[in-house]
């Protein structure tokens, strides 16, 4: 299996007949004036493609080694499969780089990206 594609977004919405996704807001940042911050809603959507069969997915935010949010969930999928995690009210302490870790088939393929959490001065 290899992973194709992992985007943090503000919403997937997934087309009940085509099966298309539409993914609404993609960033790289989120802008705070105070920590610790909570963020209401974010979405990570992770697409792969390899063996039809049993996987297990899972999404973690990080900070360091410390885990602070993560869904997870094991699923019958064929060559490809679109995996897309909802996450509400995470709390992030203070400024800096997050990790969104995409984990599939339990840690024999993993890939990161970086979220960045900003201090924010004024309103823009």
């Amino acid at each position: 299996m290899k992973i194709l594609s992992l985007l943090v977004s503000n919403k997937v919405s997934v087309n009940d007949d085509t099966k298309n996704i539409t993914i609404e807001g993609v960033f790289d940042s989120i802008g705070a004036f105070t920590f610790p911050a909570k963020h209401k809603e974010l979405t990570v959507s992770l697409i792969t493609q390899g063996i039809a069969g049993k996987h297990y997915f899972k999404i973690s935010i990080m900070k360091g080694n410390k885990e602070l949010a993560a869904v997870d969930k094991e699923a019958l999928t064929g060559i490809s499969h679109r995996f897309i995690a909802n996450f509400y009210d995470v709390v992030f302490p203070e400024p800096g780089t997050y990790t969104i870790k995409a984990i599939a088939d339990k840690e024999k393929l993993t890939t990161d990206i970086n979220l960045n959490l900003l201090k924010q001065t004024s309103k823009l």
